[in-house]
């Protein structure tokens, strides 16, 4: 199991959450960041790889891997500074503006949007009733509202959600961050109203 330093929305959540009255100006308004965000990549070597972290970008290659280490172990940045000399190419600069379309065409196209300051928990299907249906006993079974969700070994790190109670862990160092606010329970892929449609305080 793993999770995602953010959430994204896509076109059947919108068009669900549209049907359900969310209003499309909170669309319109999370668009604007995530787009003004992907313009931010030529800003700087960290802001590059922070644009390709929060969209998924460059894993296969560890290219985010690569230029963190040479941001921090070689103080080096894409521009010249005072502090800093500049690594930046034409080579750098192509892996930045594809980067960047890539992330406006999901936009424009299938509405990927970042949600700023969210997690996103993916969740491992409830076998308890299974195992009661077959005769075992002491079979713990998730409630309605109760989601477990356990990260990858990457991440060193467990997400549990229990009643709205989550925690979060990014990485074998960091320390375990517990999530407030309001959370959102769903299934993948949405292809029905209720599919959506639970929502729950986190505390």
């Amino acid at each position: 199991m793993s999770f995602f330093p953010a959430n994204e929305l896509h076109r059947p959540l919108v068009t669900l959450l549209e049907g359900l009255g969310v209003r499309p100006e909170a669309f319109k308004d999370l668009q604007d960041i995530a787009v003004a965000n992907a313009r931010t990549i030529d800003e700087s070597l960290e802001q590059f790889v922070t644009v390709m972290k929060t969209n998924g970008l460059g894993h296969i290659y560890r290219l985010r891997q690569i230029m963190m280490r040479l941001n921090t172990q070689y103080n080096l940045d894409l521009k010249p500074t005072p502090k800093r000399p500049g690594m930046d190419s034409p080579f750098l600069r192509q892996v930045r503006q594809v980067a960047m379309n890539a992330i406006l065409r999901d936009i424009k196209h299938s509405a990927r949007i970042s949600v700023p300051n969210s997690y996103l928990l993916v969740g491992v299907a409830d076998e308890g009733p299974a195992y009661q249906a077959s005769g075992h006993q002491n079979v713990f079974c998730l409630g309605e509202t109760d989601i477990y969700s356990e990260c990858s070994r990457r991440f060193s790190g467990v997400g549990l959600l229990i009643l709205a109670l989550v925690c979060i862990q990014e990485g074998p160092d960091a320390q375990p961050v517990w999530l407030e606010g309001m959370c959102s329970i769903s299934r993948s892929p949405v292809v029905h109203p209720g599919d959506g449609t639970s929502l729950s305080k986190v505390v």
